[in-house]
């Protein structure tokens, strides 16, 4: 994943001017158990995985792990089966994974919200050294099953629910880009009316900051994030933009997004990132958050139509 703030070398802004940022108003504990998050992020980032390089034995190994959490969550697959293969645009064979739970509200049941998170990563160094790839993008898979666990137990949603993992993210953002042109036929991109990114979300303590990037002034999504941060420990700044990663597909679709994203100081790309360098308390509180955020996404309270109707408003 590369976003802009670290191409650009820029620090965010913690003093938060306005409503930049919306500030911690309440110490509350976190409902994601950080062993299991913890023990998810060590495994996808392991040595055995070998950096999950887009289509190698290890990004394979870790589809397939997360695949077996979603069955078990109770999630089920597309009509067409639960991997969607395709070829990236370095010539690799590469897989995207897509879990379901279908909407049952008469009104809104077919309206589609994706989150979404990147199972890639970048493979082995020419001098053995392993991209281990536990921020980017472990610790977004890890989130993204500790929903498919809270969504999978509580009642059917209002509006479908699908989660998935791309492949080929380190490849022209290739997997969500493969979904966007051609997805499963009974997951259509006119019924998907909202799409939530996460990539990078295990470093919090960097600079005590979680970015909701593209929730900007008028965005459907701005004033839920909003009252979800108010309710968090976690610091969350609500104006900037989000560029290279998997949302930047999905908007230039037309469908409203917002990307979840922690700036990572010290290991962005580099054989360094592993898990026991992560944040896994403020890693919880974001996964609480975000749980938030879909919750809200998905019940038919929510006018995601209008907002389908009128686009992305970050192009």
């Amino acid at each position: 994943m590369l976003f802009w703030l670290l191409a650009c070398g820029r620090e965010p802004d913690l003093a938060g001017t306005g409503d930049t940022s919306v500030l911690p108003s309440k110490d509350i504990p976190t409902s994601f158990p950080t062993d299991l998050l913890a023990e998810r992020v060590h495994y996808l980032a392991s040595e055995a995985l070998q950096g999950r390089q887009a289509g190698s034995e290890g990004d394979l190994l870790g589809v397939a792990y997360m695949k077996a959490e979603l069955q078990a969550a109770g999630f089920e697959s597309p009509a067409a089966g639960w991997e969607t293969d395709f070829v990236d645009s370095d010539g690799t064979d590469s897989v995207n994974l897509i879990g379901v739970r279908w909407g049952t509200d008469p009104h809104v049941g077919g309206e589609i919200v994706v989150v979404g998170a990147h199972h890639d990563h970048l493979g082995v160094a020419g001098n053995g050294e392993i991209y281990l790839g536990a921020n980017d993008n472990a610790s977004g898979m890890a989130v993204l099953l500790a929903l498919a666990d809270a969504f999978g137990a509580d009642a059917p949603p209002d509006r479908t629910l699908v989660l998935a993992a791309w492949g080929s993210e380190e490849v022209n953002l290739d997997g969500s880009r493969a979904y966007v042109d051609d997805p499963p036929a009974d997951l259509p991109m006119d019924k998907t009316v909202f799409y939530v990114n996460l990539d990078m979300l295990g470093t919090y303590n960097g600079f005590n900051v979680l970015y909701a990037l593209d929730a900007v002034p008028g965005s459907v999504i701005r004033p839920l994030v909003s009252e979800a941060a108010a309710a968090s420990r976690l610091r969350v700044e609500l104006d900037d933009i989000g560029s290279l990663s998997d949302s930047v597909n999905f908007c230039e679709a037309g469908v409203p997004e917002v990307f979840f994203f922690t700036e990572d100081p010290d290991c962005y790309h580099e054989p360094c990132d592993g898990p026991d360098r992560l944040d896994y308390s403020d890693l919880a509180a974001v996964g609480d958050l975000v749980e938030v955020v879909v919750g809200e996404l998905l019940s038919r309270d929510v006018a995601l139509a209008a907002a389908r109707a009128e686009g992305c408003l970050v192009l």
